[in-house]
C-alpha cells in the first residue's frame, strides 16, 4: 500500500489527513481517489485527464514533474503527498 497524505484544502476535500491506497501509478491513484471523493475532487484536484492548476504531487519527496508525471510508478511503502498552491509571503 502507498501512504497518501493530504495538505491544505485537499485535506478538507478528503476529510482525512492520511489514507492507504494500492495503485500501480499516480494516474491510477488519482482515479481511485476520484471514485472515493467525487465531484469536489474532480473539480479541485484531478479532472480525469490531468491535475488542476496549482496542485503538486510528491512521491517519496520528489515532484512527479521530475519523475514520470502521472505515469510515475508506485510501490508498496511509497509516500505520496498532495500539496495545493500556497500563497503569501
Amino acid at each position: 500500500m502507498t501512504t497518501v497524505t493530504f495538505v491544505g484544502y485537499i485535506r478538507k476535500i478528503a476529510g482525512v489527513r492520511q489514507q492507504y491506497v494500492a495503485a500501480p501509478d499516480v494516474k491510477g491513484l488519482l482515479e481511485k481517489l476520484s471514485e472515493l471523493y467525487g465531484t469536489k475532487w474532480r473539480t479541485m484536484v484531478f479532472d480525469g485527464h490531468g491535475l488542476v492548476n496549482g496542485i503538486t504531487i510528491m512521491v517519496n519527496g520528489t515532484s512527479i514533474h521530475r519523475l514520470k508525471g502521472l505515469a510515475t510508478e508506485l510501490h508498496s511503502g511509497d509516500e505520496v503527498i498532495f500539496l495545493p498552491q500556497f500563497e503569501g509571503g
